[in-house]
């Protein structure tokens, strides 16, 4: 049997299973981001995420070659909402997106800028937060961790995402559809770039570059030619809106 236990994972708060006792007592927790369902030897419960408060590391997703299942982390449920903080979701805090989030696009999506869902994987496939529009798992996806775009990454050729809006209005508009593709231009007087062979301007406030990638059955590799420790952005480097 698990017990329940927390640990911090990059610049979030996150629960994560550790070996001990079975116990079939209730239990019960005084925590505003977590409320158990169910108590006895299956523990089931919804857990709000949380807001990074910087730019997550791609590789705390990872362990090993494979991602970090959701409900490998956060217990044996894969079900989860989206918390309700008043924040502002800029790329200094990772976009609202949580530390175990990654976006797929469906391997038979052959438009030229295809549509990235937030997700998160787990053991039944990939899931997205109660309520939402949700999305079903395709029978075949690719499924990438991102980061927040900097000067020195949004060039032409990089594989980038961008929100609809200049920034995420809430941390549930974070799980709105994003467009990935790669990039053609960027007009940094502007503020805007855009895809290969698309005409529609994208915020670089909103930019994000794939970094890892995934498809089921194989490891997670790097996205271009990056090294392992090269992933990773400074608070200081990512882009945001000018006050």
């Amino acid at each position: 049997m698990w017990r329940i236990g927390i640990v911090a994972l990059g610049g979030c708060t996150a629960l994560i299973k550790s070996p001990g006792q079975a116990t079939s007592a209730p239990v019960t927790s005084s925590s505003s981001d977590q409320h158990i369902v169910e108590a006895g030897p299956r523990i089931i419960k919804h857990v709000s995420l949380p807001v990074p408060d910087r730019p997550t590391d791609p590789w705390s997703s990872v362990r090993g070659d494979q991602p970090i299942l959701f409900d490998d982390a956060l217990g044996t449920t894969t079900d989860f909402d989206i918390s309700d903080q008043p924040v502002e979701c800029t790329a200094a805090r990772d976009h609202c997106l949580p530390a175990l989030s990654w976006m797929w696009i469906h391997e038979g999506d052959n438009q030229r800028v295809k549509g990235a869902h937030v997700v998160a994987i787990t053991s039944d496939g990939v899931r997205q937060p109660i309520g939402a529009k949700g999305t079903t798992t395709p029978d075949r996806y690719t499924a990438y961790r991102t980061v927040p775009a900097t000067r020195q990454t949004l060039v032409e050729g990089t594989l980038a995402l961008a929100h609809p809006k200049a920034v995420p209005a809430s941390p549930e508009d974070a799980w709105a559809v994003w467009a990935l593709g790669p990039v053609e231009r960027v007009d940094w007087d502007l503020g805007f770039f855009w895809f290969a062979g698309d005409k529609e301007p994208r915020f670089v406030t909103s930019a994000r570059v794939a970094v890892l990638s995934w498809t089921p059955g194989a490891k997670v590799t790097i996205v271009g030619t990056k090294q392992r420790n090269e992933l990773a952005v400074k608070v200081a480097d990512v882009i945001v809106p000018e006050p």
